[in-house]
């Protein structure tokens, strides 16, 4: 038996004279300066997908608070009472700056923050901007990415059996990938994930994402002769049948050979689209595992690819 070979699938210098002048100012005013007005450690504490939440230290004498948020298609301000605000209406997954000015009982600003950068929370990720970005499924090492940047501190995954026990819940920070070792092989799992932001040290998260499918063997391989080949495989936990295809190129043009149970788990292909093997020639091979989860039958997103020669002698 010959093993498949498998695959899948970031300063100015003052002159004496003003020197003495200034000295004399220091003599008459005294040394102590006078500290601006101005309203201390603004920061975000919360976000929703279509809001902020900012706190700031209460500045003496202020009757109210007044908050300027740019960044959306027009400025939004509105007064507070207390010294913490939210602001609603937002887009999710954006970037924008506030600023936070003390008001005095007639309404006149006394005191101004600096501005700050604030986000909202990311809405939902698409099942097209996630998934396996590289995978060695020889020693069992997968990558997951999600490929959209936007305002998440990271983001958490979520993996599932065919009953739907979690089996594995994993956060990456920023933009990084997901790192999994001796885990994805051997077991049809559904995953998913979600955007969180880091407030204050906890963690806000996103809606989830959508359920994905990988099912991935964890070794196959093959009989040939000049005008066949046969292929079998381990058997994969979760899964209920298997479709086959076959192609002579490894990323288009493939035909469907044969669905067999979970049992069987082989394949023969003696004739690719109405033409006979030949001889000494590689083919391709797609085995795409089928699960039932619920009530419903899902095939995988991601799986094996496997490739087999026919005998040249």
């Amino acid at each position: 038996m010959e093993q498949f070979k498998q695959f899948i699938r970031r300063d100015l210098i003052f002159g004496a004279l003003l020197a003495l002048v200034l000295i004399s100012c220091i003599c008459f005013s005294g040394t102590k300066k006078a500290s601006a007005a101005y309203v201390s450690s603004i920061k975000q504490t919360a976000a929703g997908k279509d809001s902020v939440t900012v706190t700031w230290d209460a500045y003496a004498g202020a009757a109210s608070y007044r908050y300027q948020l740019e960044g959306g298609s027009a400025p939004l301000s509105g007064d507070v009472y207390e010294n913490v605000a939210t602001v609603a209406g937002l887009q999710a997954g954006s970037l924008y700056t506030i600023q936070i000015s003390a008001c005095s009982a007639a309404g006149e600003e006394i005191a101004q923050s600096l501005k700050i950068e604030v986000k909202t929370l990311p809405g939902k990720v698409e099942k097209k901007n996630f998934g396996v970005s590289s995978a060695y499924t020889n020693i069992n090492v997968y990558y997951f990415l999600v490929n959209v940047n936007t305002t998440q501190s990271g983001y958490e995954w979520q993996f599932a059996n065919t009953a739907g026990k979690v089996k594995k819940t994993q956060t990456t920070s920023g933009f990084s990938s997901l790192h999994l070792q001796n885990f994805i092989n051997g077991t049809f799992y559904k995953y998913r994930v979600r955007p969180y932001m880091t407030f204050d040290g906890k963690n806000t998260y996103a809606a989830w994402s959508a359920w994905k499918y990988i099912g991935v063997v964890k070794k196959g391989n093959y009989k040939a002769t000049k005008s066949s080949i046969q292929i079998t495989w381990d058997k994969l936990k979760g899964a209920k049948k298997y479709i086959v295809y076959a192609s002579k190129k490894e990323s288009s043009g493939y035909q469907k050979i044969k669905t067999v149970s979970a049992s069987k788990r082989k394949a023969t292909l003696k004739k690719l689209k109405g033409k006979a093997l030949k001889k000494g020639t590689k083919y391709y091979f797609k085995i795409i595992p089928v699960a039932k989860i619920g009530k419903k039958f899902v095939k995988a997103d991601s799986y094996i690819v496997y490739n087999a020669y026919t005998r040249s002698f």
